[in-house]
């Protein structure tokens, strides 16, 4: 049974390989006729050169514009680094000057907050100097009075 089995699928097998067979033949014979005329295999040999050439035409073309979109790119970013650090040292000068300015609009300020200070301190004085003065003359006043008053 396994004989007739394997026979079967041998035989399948053996069908299929011949049907591919008649399939390819006449490419085979194409390429046996091209291989046994010399002038046709010239030929194909032309053709098959001249779409090599064609091929690396192309690619050299392809390689050509692709170094060239590369230099310009590395040119663009080169640029643009450029103009970066340009702008960064923009920056970085702005920001300087602008902490040296609240530097010394805090130092500024601090004088400006002593001297304020130092204003309050000297009012100060001058009051109590002014409650002095008028509890002075009022003493005064009373002994000038006191003093017409025993006159």
């Amino acid at each position: 049974m396994e004989a007739a089995q394997d026979a079967g699928v041998g035989r399948d097998d053996l069908v299929a390989l011949m049907s591919q067979l008649a399939t390819d033949l006449p490419v085979y014979l194409e390429e046996l006729a091209i291989i046994t005329d010399s002038a046709a295999a010239e030929e194909r040999i032309e053709t098959v050169t001249r779409a090599s050439a064609q091929r690396t035409l192309a690619a050299e073309q392809r390689t050509a514009l692709a170094e060239e979109a590369a230099e310009l790119a590395i040119a663009e970013l080169d640029e643009a680094k450029q103009r970066f650090e340009e702008e960064t040292e923009e920056i970085r000068k702005e920001a300087a000057q602008q902490i040296a300015d609240v530097e010394f609009v805090r130092a500024e300020l601090e004088r400006y907050r002593e001297r304020v200070c130092q204003l309050e301190d000297r009012l100060d004085k001058v009051r109590e100097e002014a409650d002095t003065a008028r509890r002075e003359r009022g003493d005064l006043a009373l002994e000038i009075e006191r003093h017409r008053a025993e006159r």
